[in-house]
């Protein structure tokens, strides 16, 4: 007879509701040997599936959810990103070995500070159905919250330089018991768009009040 794997974990395992006894150790009673008392304890019920769920399954992505830009949202022509990035195409390794994003994909990415004082970016590839992207970015600490905001510039097949944005942050979100504070913004993908390059910035025109740093972690969510 096969039952299901949902009522099984349900259960606990304990289709019959037997209690459970464990043997757990009271404390040391003998320093030199380090001999212990032990004592019969009945296991309790852990924490539900369904709470668990509640408080890390993702949010499923509206078919009909309305995609709002930021009012401080601009596009950065080809040549100003090229003039800023100092290259116009990319054949970095970090271009070929770049994560897939599909729609309705999420990708966890944690930058790290470079060892060498170079140009440092993080690189993920996209579908040709993505049209938005949403950025949220966690702060390092809860004290003195630090985030890696990015300068976002589209690059084509070929990883050459198609148009940038920036000042795409929407709000920001408190600290949780499962997150720091995170700055949230969107990002309206370009046709022809392959992968998505992301760069630090030092300071950005819609974080004025936060400290921006070269590390961090950033959750990229495909809208649609």
């Amino acid at each position: 007879q096969y039952i299901k794997s949902e009522y099984l974990e349900d259960k606990e395992f304990n289709i019959d509701g037997k209690k459970r006894f464990y043997t757990m150790p009271e404390g040391i009673i003998d320093t030199r040997n380090g001999s212990t008392r032990l004592q019969v304890i009945e296991r309790e019920k852990g924490v539900g599936k369904s709470t668990l769920d509640h408080l890390f399954k993702k949010s499923p992505i509206q078919a009909n959810q309305v995609i709002v830009l930021a009012p401080t949202y601009y596009r950065i022509s080809q040549a100003e990103a090229v003039e800023s990035l100092g290259q116009q195409c990319f054949k970095d390794k970090k271009i070929k070995k770049a994560k897939r994003m599909n729609a309705e994909q999420e990708i966890n990415i944690w930058p790290r500070a470079p060892l060498k004082d170079q140009f440092d970016f993080e690189v993920v590839e996209l579908s040709d159905q993505i049209q938005h992207v949403q950025i949220n970015s966690y702060a390092s600490q809860q004290n003195r919250p630090t985030f890696y905001w990015p300068l976002v510039i589209f690059l084509d097949a070929k990883g050459c330089v198609i148009e940038g944005a920036g000042g795409f942050k929407n709000h920001d979100t408190d600290a949780s018991m499962i997150h720091f504070k995170k700055l949230e913004g969107v990002i309206r993908i370009p046709v022809h768009t392959q992968y998505l390059l992301m760069t630090p910035l030092l300071s950005a025109p819609d974080t004025p009040n936060y400290v921006l740093s070269n590390q961090g972690q950033l959750k990229l969510i495909a809208l649609r």
